[in-house]
């Protein structure tokens, strides 16, 4: 799980490229643990998905990409 890699090893960045309605979960789970988040398009299934992405990262101020 995206949880235990998290906490396993140290990472600086993650590339999401799953079917679109896991981007927000596993991105916003990636951003928590303070990692640079790449997310392929479509990068999320609504405007307020895309939105909490990018408030969360905004809340923990690390990079975030995401193809539209």
């Amino acid at each position: 799980s995206l949880e235990r890699m998290l906490g396993a090893v140290e990472l600086d960045a993650v590339y999401i490229a799953t079917p679109t309605p896991t981007h927000h979960d596993l991105a916003v789970c990636a951003l928590q643990a303070c990692c640079h988040v790449l997310v392929e398009k479509p990068m999320a299934l609504g405007v307020q998905e895309g939105q909490s992405m990018v408030r969360a990262a905004e809340s923990v101020e690390t990079g975030f990409l995401g193809e539209t």
